[in-house]
């Protein structure tokens, strides 16, 4: 996925950028069940889409069709700005209209 279009609201202001990703959240606030629960997702983010895949694999495209019938009830249409809030491994902008501005927000992104 390319981030050509992505943090389209951001530009030139003073928000960090890691990998083309916005960095909003400061580590040091995050504390208690939100800290624990961002280091497990952190660890499992890199296979996180694989059981997805699989399925896809066995089904022919059976979880993609799911998500591509559910997300194209958004309407997003070429232009839009959108905020996705639990991004995560952002698998479903890869679905979405690729004309619109995506932004993406998640507590677990890597951000230290």
């Amino acid at each position: 996925m390319s981030l050509d279009n992505l943090n389209h609201m951001t530009k030139n202001q003073d928000i960090p950028v890691r990998d083309g990703v916005n960095i909003f959240l400061d580590s040091s606030t995050v504390s208690g069940l939100n800290r624990r629960s961002r280091a497990l997702y952190n660890i499992i983010a890199p296979f996180y889409d694989l059981p997805y895949a699989l399925y896809d694999l066995i089904t022919r495209g059976g979880s993609e069709r799911i998500r591509r019938d559910f997300l194209n009830e958004l309407d997003i249409k070429a232009g839009d700005a959108v905020l996705e809030v639990c991004v995560g491994t952002g698998v479903n902008i890869r679905y979405l209209n690729k004309a619109a501005n995506y932004s993406g927000l998640d507590i677990s992104l890597r951000s230290e």
